[in-house]
């Protein structure tokens, strides 16, 4: 072979090489970049995982208000049979309408009759047989 085509060859071997090693270094950007996309799509998930739990949390904590409401509304004895004789509640159920009997003031709340007592310094209402 003489000079010229060798020295042909290794320019042309030299330059295979740089465009190797010129790829090489693009390489580990590119798999630098999938590294941080990776970690960025981890963490986004990771927030809505969190966000989940906490609107879960939320839901149960609105649930367990919405019972603890109901609870209190309902009058004793509302849960499908009528308050014992002798019951005392601070408050007349939503709905009863003054209903005189005998002379004596009762409070009828459907088929339960209340009257007006004193238990203490505090008025109470007591389910009577009218």
């Amino acid at each position: 072979m003489n000079q010229r085509h060798q020295r042909q060859l290794q320019t042309k071997h030299g330059n295979d090489a740089t465009r190797i090693r010129q790829t090489r270094k693009q390489g580990a950007p590119g798999a630098q970049q999938q590294q941080a996309t990776a970690q960025q799509q981890a963490t986004t998930a990771q927030q809505q995982q969190a966000v989940a739990q906490q609107q879960s949390a939320t839901a149960q904590q609105q649930a367990a208000t919405a019972q603890q409401q109901a609870a209190v509304a309902k009058p004793p004895g509302s849960a499908g049979s009528p308050p014992a004789i002798g019951t005392v509640v601070p408050a007349l159920p939503a709905g009863c309408v003054a209903a005189p009997k005998g002379g004596v003031e009762y409070y009828s709340c459907g088929n339960v009759y209340y009257r007006a007592a004193f238990q203490g310094n505090n008025l109470v209402y007591v389910v009577q047989q009218p």
